[in-house]
């Protein structure tokens, strides 16, 4: 008799249906993410590198976590081990031999090895599931990974979000023609932090401390005439390392002025966010002075119309780690409540699906864990960001408790 799932025979190979299914619509959606042309950039990546690239740091996770689902629903949908193994080591090694023929793809060893990783991942989570009768030590451990994780990431990304400027030789830029921005066209006059001046050309050493010793504390301020607005970003000023890397940017794209600072993600080969200030760039030939200073945890710009203020570090703000300035007219808000909402909800699951003799005391401290993490952090700096964060953590946490 054929269970819930149903099972096809294929000579040795049993493929349940549903979870089949699954795996099929996993499996295209990852082709689609992965074989799409990307934007072409002037990085050279080797294809034997392991951590590619100024950004390998969040490609890492992103590869990772982008065969976990593949690894658990092979080993649901194929009746023998050996076969949920051979296709989670060639579909990544498929997807990487396809991207030679990519525009703007890189296939490189640390990629390959790091979707073999995810799937095998997924694999080891399919085998604790089937094993959920009791619950033993090793098993709890096992389920406490994705909370822990959880209650880890929420002050790491805190810790990784915050503003670093490195020492050495630094270069202002006034309206810099870079390849792959726009050119603003309107005019920088001046530019400095506090009383220091910000010249276009190399910086003293004064300037680079003071601005370094700062933090944001000390406001820069930005004079310029504006210009049309610009389809693309365009950087009206600009702050780069001997290396070119890139320490400051205040830009304007549309009618949006736009904020991007150097985090200590960047050392760590993470993506930064920027702060997209809607509807502050001015009419063109207009001219203004355009203040940036550091406030409670938030970046505030001051314009001769008007102020905001943006979330310098929020904990729900861990997927612009990953996804950098993608998407830029997202709400993030709401995001940030979505991705900590789906993390959550996982996060439960994972703690309270591998054990059926697991108590209501256990279930309880598993959700309020992450949420309590969350609550320290949202005192020390409360702001409207991070209150929808804390809801979407604790309405993921309590669906996935009701799962």
């Amino acid at each position: 008799m054929i269970g819930w799932e149903g099972v096809i025979r294929i000579r040795n190979l049993e493929v349940r249906t549903r979870p089949g299914r699954a795996l099929t619509g996993a499996a295209i959606a990852v082709l689609c993410v992965t074989l799409l042309p990307a934007p072409v950039t002037n990085e050279d990546v080797p294809i034997l590198c392991l951590l590619c690239g100024s950004e390998g740091g969040a490609d890492l996770v992103l590869n990772i976590g982008l065969f976990v689902p593949i690894g658990y629903l092979a080993f649901r949908a194929l009746s023998g081990r050996m076969f949920a193994f051979a296709f989670v080591l060639l579909l990544p090694l498929a997807v990487e031999s396809l991207q030679m023929l990519i525009p703007g793809r890189h296939p490189t060893t640390g990629d390959l090895l790091a979707n073999w990783l995810g799937g095998l991942l997924g694999i080891v989570g399919a085998l604790l599931v089937d094993r959920r009768r009791r619950a033993d030590a090793k098993q709890i451990i096992a389920a406490l990974a994705l909370p822990a994780l959880l209650c880890v990431s929420l002050p790491m990304t805190v810790l990784l979000l915050e503003p670093e400027i490195p020492s050495g030789v630094h270069y202002g830029q006034w309206t810099p023609k870079l390849e792959f921005a726009d050119l603003y066209p309107g005019m920088v006059h001046a530019a400095g932090v506090a009383d220091r001046p910000l010249p276009d050309g190399l910086l003293d050493d004064v300037a680079v401390a003071g601005l370094r010793a700062g933090l944001w504390i000390d406001p820069l301020i930005v004079e310029f005439t504006a210009g049309s607005a610009p389809a693309r970003l365009a950087p009206i000023f600009r702050i780069v390392d001997g290396h070119g890397i890139e320490s400051v940017l205040v830009g304007a794209r549309r009618n949006d002025l736009v904020v991007r600072v150097r985090r200590r993600s960047r050392s760590w080969r993470f993506r930064s966010p920027e702060l997209r200030f809607a509807g502050l760039h001015p009419d063109p030939g207009e001219r203004l002075s355009v203040t940036l200073q550091r406030r409670s945890g938030q970046i505030c710009i001051r314009t001769t119309r008007e102020s905001e203020c943006g979330p310098l570090a929020a904990p729900g703000r861990s997927w612009r780690l990953l996804m950098g300035p993608l998407w830029p007219r997202l709400n993030e808000p709401a995001a940030d409540a979505l991705w900590l909402a789906v993390l959550g909800y996982f996060s439960v699951v994972a703690a309270l699906g591998l054990h059926a003799s697991a108590g209501r005391r256990f279930r309880t401290t598993v959700i309020a864990a992450p949420c309590a993490v969350y609550g320290l952090l949202w005192l020390l700096a409360p702001q409207i960001g991070w209150t929808a964060g804390l809801l979407g953590l604790g309405a993921g946490s309590w669906a996935g408790w009701r799962s």
